[in-house]
């Protein structure tokens, strides 16, 4: 197993850790949704720090996007902030702001993967997960946004061995995938 593979394996298995000893705790399976922003930047920080003399473009947007991810979460704020402060940061743009942008480098990260298949027609495939992302935030819709996920999830898959980076693709797919099931049950 690569360094990126062990590295994505040790923050599912912190996830699954803690939700299997809160299981035994309370008997309820609680994920730790506000933490999933600070694990997938601490792992967005190790593989990119690997990866980035050959993937450069691609570890430099992972990075952006995963700092824009803890921007827009409100668990990082409220390190910072006492509660009403929080609250008036809540009422304003700037979380919006930092989620829609969060969202965009998703988007861009989407097309720098898939351009690294050799194949023009994958390539051109990668505006799919993109327009499906798009119209799931549209329309607020948790099941489309995780199809968008599983597409680039599957991509990842295939792509692995010759690009290590996409294992952080793996990562974001099972997090968010445990976020839409804790919702949906």
């Amino acid at each position: 197993m690569t360094r990126e593979g062990k590295t994505v394996t040790l923050a599912i298995l912190t996830v699954f850790i803690y939700a299997i000893s809160i299981f035994l705790q309370t008997k309820t399976i609680i994920f730790p949704f506000p933490l999933y922003e600070v694990i997938f930047f601490i792992a967005t920080c190790t593989i990119s720090f690997y990866q980035y003399k050959k993937e450069r473009l691609l570890s430099l947007a992972f990075f952006v996007m995963a700092s824009f991810g803890i921007l827009s979460s409100e668990f990082f704020w409220s390190f910072f902030m006492n509660g009403e402060a929080l609250i008036n940061l809540n009422n304003g743009v700037t979380i919006d702001l930092f989620k829609l942008i969060k969202y965009l480098l998703i988007g861009t990260c989407f097309v720098f993967s898939f351009y690294k298949s050799e194949h023009k027609y994958i390539q051109f495939a990668s505006i799919f997960p993109i327009a499906i992302l798009f119209i799931a935030l549209g329309n607020h819709n948790l099941i489309l946004e995780e199809i968008a996920y599983l597409i680039v999830f599957i991509y990842a898959l295939f792509h692995l061995e010759k690009y290590p980076i996409l294992n952080l693709w793996i990562l974001m797919f099972i997090l968010e995938t445990t976020k839409l099931w804790h919702l949906i049950s």
